[in-house]
């Protein structure tokens, strides 16, 4: 554990992808949205994902802007407490570079995959996150040269799981 802080002394990579997440809910609630449930049709506006919407009318950018967005304070709240701590550690298990892209990749492929007339959010991008499973997983920076990127994109898209 030490010499993964020495390796990553600060969780930045964590902290800005949290920042993010709030930053967005906050400018939503400073522009009239509901802080606790706001409807569908209102997520929608702010580009919540809708598979009609990206298949048919070809707007895929709803794949990115559903990653930031939340139905509600607890919502966020929980999701937010969901990546900080476990986020913070994985960062110091294998770098900002890999987590960020552990992230983005993780929450493109729950966008990608969510069905239902309107999703927010990048939940699925929280279990490669927090999950316990995917830390033990790879191979951490303090004792292995090995690239993580295929590893991750492997995680982060199919779910699938390594034996131990």
């Amino acid at each position: 554990d030490e010499k993964l802080r020495t390796l990553t002394p600060s969780a930045w990579s964590a902290n800005v992808v949290v920042a993010l997440n709030v930053s967005v809910w906050l400018v939503q609630v400073m522009a009239g949205v509901p802080v606790m449930r706001p409807t569908s049709e209102v997520l929608y506006q702010w580009g919540g994902n809708s598979a009609s919407a990206v298949l048919l009318d070809g707007e895929l950018w709803r794949l990115f802007t559903a990653t930031v967005l939340h139905g509600g304070l607890m919502h966020l709240a929980l999701n937010m407490l969901g990546l900080w701590a476990p986020g913070r550690q994985l960062v110091r298990q294998i770098g900002h570079g890999q987590f960020l892209f552990v992230y983005l990749a993780s929450a493109l492929c729950g966008s990608a995959a969510s069905r239902g007339p309107t999703r927010t959010c990048a939940r699925t991008a929280l279990t490669p996150v927090s999950g316990p499973a995917i830390v033990p997983l790879m191979p951490s920076r303090a004792s292995s040269s090995v690239p993580l990127t295929a590893l991750a994109s492997q995680q982060a898209c199919s779910g699938s799981r390594r034996s131990a």
